[in-house]
């Protein structure tokens, strides 16, 4: 009722240090009236005075505005503290306190509001805390000390989300991280911008996925949660899907559709665990979840900090990572595991009395392993494919993947997630040696090995950042394998160290180490991306990048995702190793092999390139790449036997829209010069596509009706005087003939090739 009500401030009750200032005009301007938007009353209303009467007459407004100007920072601070002053009370009650700033000289205005909202409480994850050293006694003095506690706040950019006040020692604790709790705390009252700092609520076992925002805090007003339950019941109230939404119009508070604690994702009582946060097997060496404590709370130590020695029940003659998946213990971080065969997952633990203990990971509730993979070598899959990609029967694991001690059992090394609990028949596809995916020994051909046709688990869906987020300066998956933006600074603000200048040495998780340092990026060429944020690494989370301190040497940059998390088809550079299309047939139509098949063309692009396909790799991926930097952008291996390979139809992405352009030098648009200067012509970029007798060109990226793949002597990305794409099929001189611009026959095979008639300038 009383949303509507306008109440006109006094016009002497409104007091600024600087009247004559920019922001002293600016209070005065736009404050002659202010809108309430939520006010709640104690008392009785008489129901026969309309409501607004009633707060003009029982209220009245009072602000109190100080301002001070810096010449260090150049613009205003100040803080806003609205007090309610009424005859109820016996003294005025703090409603909020708005630290803002305003730029000095500029006519916009950049405002940073916090509002007061937890009484009694206080946020932990306190980036810094100050203290006044005298007790302020007058009411002045303290809204002074509220009012420096919101500039130390507004100051550093970006400012803090939130800051802690207390009045009766000044007490200030500033909060600049991204997500934080709330603790009990008297006599500090709680401040924070508008937007979510607390987790949102959840339901055990249900599926998350988000949308207005990606999941990363604070979350936005309007940021929404949503919670979906995979038992063909639904959760225990029999919905299928559950909301929680950053509330737009009260900061740091959650809307949800449920009671947390209420409601759960289970079935006739029995809680839903879903892999991978849960154990398939009694001793759960499968399990690659995110649990990083033990059973008795103890916070697990990372397993690369060498803090714990060698263990006892390690294996002779098998080094300490490669009793772990993937034979990497970086990226299990400090989470249960059991990679020495142990009753179930624990972890390492600083304890005087124990090294180490067991976590609590319950079983899951279907525990029928799943046919996917978690993590790019799928070294923790215990699924049940025995066939290979090209479907040749999987063999036995025998020597050297299984091993007999004198006077004990028979066993499998301990990179097999499910060693010691299969029969000797084993001829699941495993990955017990880290290679790139899972695989298994086969009996066909010439092969000896081949990948399997495993695909990724759904783990949880990835929602699409802001709408001013545009690729490539976003990146449109988790990893951000894709990312060639221009970002060079770290999420804590360092700058990027040049990737030319490799001051480090080999990074420990590119694939491959046999592989030249520069084979691992997108276009071979650590050159091109200078010091921008780049994920060429196999277990790094996101874009990240070496900095110049020695002991840190790398961290993490803070690229957004983008609003459209589909992929362009289109390439940026000519030579397209950023592409991450769904393309998967080539120019002339012919279907594209999967990577991790070695059929019917056999090839190691996978083993050798790995880190420099700009996405990652499962069975199902057949999509045009270009991992080896091939001259003229995204080509595939065929599902053919008489050719093997060919480029695909991926073409320049347009500078603007609808833009055509036909003639690209060094991606540039570019006229077309029609005409040559010299017998030679090899820098004629005319459109000419007919021979001398008339025959049609050939696509030069083509290999229908001329198989040139083959021919690299002519498709050399040196010898073009433009950049070749989709539909160039031009009359060039590539072979620096002598007689001139010619082209492949794209007619007929019986004469390959022609000269073209082209004019002199």
């Amino acid at each position: 009722a009383l949303q509507n009500c306008r109440m006109r401030p006094s016009r002497k009750s409104m007091h600024v240090n600087h009247p004559k200032s920019t922001m002293g005009i600016w209070m005065k301007r736009n404050l002659d009236y202010m809108r309430i938007k939520r006010i709640h009353v104690g008392g009785i209303l008489d129901p026969y005075e309309s409501p607004c009467r009633q707060v003009h007459r029982w209220y009245r407004l009072r602000y109190v505005v100080y301002a001070t100007y810096s010449t260090k920072f150049t613009r205003w601070t100040g803080v806003m503290t609205v007090k309610l002053l009424s005859s109820l009370a016996s003294k005025p009650v703090v409603l909020g306190a708005i630290s803002f700033i305003f730029l000095h000289g500029v006519t916009s205005t950049d405002f940073v509001a916090h509002h007061a909202v937890h009484l009694g409480e206080k946020y932990e994850n306190i980036t810094l805390e100050t203290k006044e050293a005298e007790r302020r006694r007058n009411e002045r003095r303290r809204n002074e000390s509220v009012r420096i506690c919101g500039i130390r706040c507004v100051l550093p950019t970006p400012p803090c989300y939130a800051f802690n006040y207390r009045e009766s020692d000044g007490s200030c604790q500033l909060v600049s991280n991204e997500t934080s709790g709330l603790v009990e705390s008297d006599g500090f009252i709680a401040y924070v911008q508008r937007l979510c700092l607390t987790e949102h609520p959840t339901i055990q076992n249900a599926e998350v996925s988000f949308e207005h925002w990606s999941g990363k805090f604070p979350a936005p007003p309007g940021g929404k949660v949503i919670l979906r339950c995979q038992h063909p019941t639904g959760f225990s109230d029999g919905s299928q899907l559950h909301t929680a939404e950053c509330a737009s119009a009260s900061p740091d508070t959650w809307w949800s559709s449920f009671k947390e604690g209420t409601i759960s994702c289970s079935y006739r009582g029995k809680t839903l665990y879903k892999y991978p946060e849960c154990r398939l097997t009694e001793k759960g060496r499968e399990y690659i979840g995110k649990v990083s404590e033990t059973e008795s709370g103890k916070e697990c130590l990372r397993w690369d900090s060498k803090d714990f020695g060698t263990p006892n029940d390690s294996l002779a003659n098998v080094t300490f990572s490669e009793h772990f998946s993937n034979l990497d213990t970086w990226s299990h971080k400090n989470y249960c595991r059991n990679p020495y065969g142990k009753e179930r997952p624990w972890c390492f633990i600083m304890d005087e009395g124990t090294e180490w203990e067991y976590c609590d990971i319950p079983m899951c509730t279907n525990e029928d392993p799943p046919e996917c993979k978690v993590t790019q070598q799928g070294g923790e899959y215990i699924g049940r494919m025995n066939v290979s990609h090209s479907g040749f029967a999987c063999k036995a694991w025998m020597e050297p993947w299984r091993r007999t001690i004198t006077g004990n059992e028979t066993f499998f090394l301990p990179a097999f997630p499910d060693y010691g609990e299969t029969g000797e028949s084993h001829n699941f596809c495993r990955n017990p040696d880290g290679d790139a995916a899972p695989w298994c020994v086969i009996k066909g051909e010439d092969l000896d090995k081949e990948y399997c046709d495993i695909p990724f688990c759904k783990v949880r869906e990835v929602q699409g950042g802001s709408k001013g987020n545009v690729y490539p300066e976003c990146r449109l998956t988790e990893k951000g394998k894709e990312y060639v933006g221009t970002k060079s600074v770290t999420e804590t603000g360092k700058p990027c160290v040049d990737w030319e200048k490799n001051q480090y040495g080999m990074p420990w998780d590119f694939f491959n180490q046999e592989m030249g340092y520069s084979d691992h990026f997108i276009y071979a060429d650590p050159t091109i991306h200078k010091n921008y944020c780049r994920n060429h690494a196999l277990y790094r989370e996101k874009p990240w990048c070496f900095v110049s301190e020695p002991d840190i040497e790398w961290e993490y940059c803070d690229i957004p995702l983008c609003h459209y998390l589909e992929p362009p088809e289109c390439k940026l550079t000519p030579r397209g190793g950023e592409y991450v299309g769904r393309r998967n047939t080539t120019i002339s139509g012919f279907r594209c092999q999967h990577w991790l098949s070695v059929y019917p063309h056999s090839h190691e692009k996978i083993k050798e390139y790995l880190s420099a396909f700009p996405d990652e790799i499962d069975g199902r991926h057949n999509f045009c790449r270009n991992p080896d930097n091939t001259a003229h952008g995204p080509w595939c291996y065929l599902k053919e036997f008489e050719h093997r390979w060919e480029y695909c139809d991926v073409p320049f992405c347009p500078r603007t829209e609808g833009e055509r352009c036909d003639i690209r030098v060094s991606g540039e648009c570019m006229s077309p010069l029609q005409c040559k200067k010299n017998t030679g012509g090899l820098a004629y970029i005319g459109t000419k596509n007919v021979t001398n007798s008339g025959n049609p060109c050939q696509l030069w990226m083509s290999i229908l009706p001329n198989d040139i793949s083959e021919r690299d002597s002519f498709l050399a990305r040196e010898l073009f005087p433009d950049d070749l794409h989709p539909s160039h099929n031009f009359c060039r001189n590539p072979g620096n003939n002598p007689e001139g611009p010619w082209c492949f026959n794209g007619a007929s095979r019986d004469l390959d090739w022609e000269f073209c008639d082209i004019e002199f300038c």
